[in-house]
């Protein structure tokens, strides 16, 4: 009973070990999340990654108060490593954007949260 005990503790360390290491490196996997106004009513929402692969979609999300984010749009993921997206429905006032990639596994990865002020809206 004692080699069986051993054998499944063994086993269950590296299974979590396992599991550790792979959400890390999925975790690693933004290199940045930059916004910007474009044409004083619109933002630009761009962020890049450092392995595209494994990643099924992107969810672009926006917050007015920093706290409760709504979807913005789903982006397909392709090959590329930097992408874009331009908010032409954003209110003026402090936003706060995210991004988080949906991917192959199942797992998901949220970027950093950034904040734009954008100071009006025609």
């Amino acid at each position: 009973m004692k080699k069986i005990t051993t054998a499944l503790t063994t086993f269950s360390a590296i299974f979590i070990l396992i599991v550790l290491s792979a959400q890390t490196s999925v975790a690693q996997q933004f290199t940045h999340l930059r916004l910007h106004r474009v044409g004083g009513t619109d933002a630009s929402v761009n962020w890049g990654i450092s392995d595209p692969a494994g990643v099924a979609y992107y969810e672009i999300e926006r917050s007015y108060d920093g706290e409760i984010f709504e979807l913005v749009a789903e982006v397909p993921a392709t090959a590329d490593v930097r992408y874009s997206y331009r908010d032409n429905t954003v209110l003026p006032g402090i936003i706060s954007y995210r991004v988080t990639s949906f991917n192959t596994d199942g797992t998901t990865t949220e970027s950093p949260v950034e904040v734009l002020r954008l100071l009006r809206r025609k």
